[in-house]
């Protein structure tokens, strides 16, 4: 028996871990007929993970990272800023390119499974938003290939309470590239034109709030005004611009925030 078989009499519905899911169930190989029926279901049971993760244990583990950020200036004798970021309508694709079983991925906490933006996204996100500030002002505070930098850029974990929400946490989503050939970058053989065949293709996606934190190893007063400029940016850049994937669509685009 194979392990897509063994995998295939598994309980799907009592999974409690949207990123295994996603990785180790797909009942039918890409290429293959029925795969894209198959991974529409597969989204659909990863949304229903997401939503029935053990909801106490990933809330005490959000509480415990709370905690360390408020101990951090004694603690690591660091500065720390710290703010929540709200989509109430958007929503952000983070790791979209990556590989796997589904074409198209999402970032996902590795040990509890919920939609995270990666620290150093948001450290290039940062870097690209504005050159001119960036280079005069920033660029001392984040490092460069000579030199370590002074502010760390952690993960930004979405906040349990939206995770198993019915409008927020992991999100089906549909994309319908209407020039796939074109796209693909056969433009020589294949130009656009009004009679292509558009081909949906299923994502995941995620809405909610999110926990921003940044550090920095300067406790001083110089150290808070660093943190609050980079953050500045930080903010401008994530209401603006938008980070992750399709963000010329309006994906990754926060609306308020709020320092915590």
């Amino acid at each position: 028996m194979s392990i897509r078989q063994v995998l295939g009499r598994a309980n799907r519905a009592t999974a409690g871990h949207a990123g295994l899911v996603l990785d180790r169930y797909l009942s039918v190989a890409v290429g293959q007929d029925g795969h894209v029926e198959a991974r529409k279901q597969l989204f659909a049971e990863a949304r229903t993970a997401a939503a029935s993760t053990k909801t106490a244990f990933y809330e005490a583990a959000f509480k415990a990272r709370e905690q360390w950020v408020r101990t951090v200036p004694s603690a690591r004798k660091a500065s720390v800023l710290s703010f929540v970021g709200r989509m109430p309508t958007g929503r952000v694709a983070v790791g979209l390119g990556r590989k796997g079983p589904t074409e198209t991925g999402i970032c996902l906490h590795h040990t509890y499974g919920v939609p995270i933006i990666p620290g150093s996204a948001l450290k290039g996100l940062v870097v690209h938003f504005d050159r001119e500030e960036y280079d005069n002002v920033a660029k001392p505070l984040l490092g460069t290939t000579d030199s370590a930098g002074h502010v760390t850029f952690h993960d930004a974990w979405m906040l349990y309470q939206s995770v198993p929400a019915t409008d927020a946490g992991l999100m089906n989503d549909i994309m319908t590239p209407h020039h796939p050939e074109y796209s693909a970058g056969a433009r020589q053989l294949q130009p656009p034109t009004d009679y292509d065949d558009p081909k949906p293709v299923s994502f995941m996606s995620a809405r909610g709030t999110f926990h921003f934190v940044l550090t920095c190893d300067d406790p001083s007063e110089k150290g808070a005004q660093a943190l609050n400029l980079i953050g500045r940016i930080l903010k401008a850049a994530l209401k603006a611009r938008g980070i992750g994937g399709k963000t010329s669509s309006g994906y990754g685009r926060f609306a308020t925030f709020e320092d915590v």
